[in-house]
Parts: structure tokens; C-alpha cells; sequence
């Protein structure tokens, strides 16, 4: 349980732009867990208190569950385009159970996730 204006959800492709930005950690793009991290902390001396840490690795045995605890507000996938109406006590489940995302790379990247 947090105080924050909201929680970054990524997969590994995920895990190089925003998510590293707000201090997330680079994945092996093979991998099938996912990463979340709690954006802008509200109250940052309650996580030293609980010991509750501030982001974490799921792997795909497991599943995220989310609560909201505001009145209204939006769940956002993959940037503003799509967005959930959120209310007070709906709670999200979030998986990596999904087809894997194929990445297909030219001979001429240089990206060192695609050598």
C-alpha cells in the first residue's frame, strides 16, 4: 500500500525508455518476467518504516494485482492512446501471459539487443 501518483508496469522491450528513466533496470530481452516500479513517491519515509520496497521483478508464474484507492482515474497501456477508466476499488490483475513480442533486427543495427 502506497501514496504515489502511480506505478510504471513493463515488460523486458519496456524496460530500455521509461522505465529506465525513472530508474528501472535493464532486462535481458529473452526474458518473460516484467518490472514495476512506484512512479513519484507521496510519502517516501513509509517505505523505510514497512519495508515495503518501491519496485520489483515478476516472473511469469506470478501475476501484479493493483488496487485503485481514488475516486476516478486511468489505467494507461503503452502511453496515452489507450486508456481504463479506473473508480474507487478496482483492482487490476497484470500478467506476462501473452504471446511473446517478436523483435526483428536489420544486419546493419548496431543496438546492442540486436547482435
Amino acid at each position: 500500500n502506497t501514496w504515489n501518483s502511480g506505478v510504471w508496469i513493463c515488460t523486458p522491450t519496456g524496460a530500455t525508455a521509461a522505465m529506465s528513466s525513472a530508474g528501472g533496470l535493464a532486462m535481458d530481452l529473452d526474458s518473460s518476467d516484467m518490472q514495476w516500479r512506484v512512479r513519484e513517491h507521496l510519502a517516501h519515509d513509509r517505505f523505510a518504516e514497512n519495508d515495503v520496497e518501491p519496485y520489483g521483478i515478476v516472473s511469469p508464474k506470478d501475476n501484479l494485482y493493483v488496487r485503485w484507492n481514488s475516486q476516478d482515474g486511468y489505467a494507461y497501456i503503452d502511453g496515452h492512446h489507450v486508456k481504463m477508466h479506473l473508480q474507487l476499488g478496482d483492482e487490476l490483475e497484470i500478467s506476462t501471459k501473452s504471446p511473446p513480442l517478436k523483435l526483428f533486427c536489420s544486419e546493419y543495427d548496431t543496438e546492442p539487443t540486436c547482435r
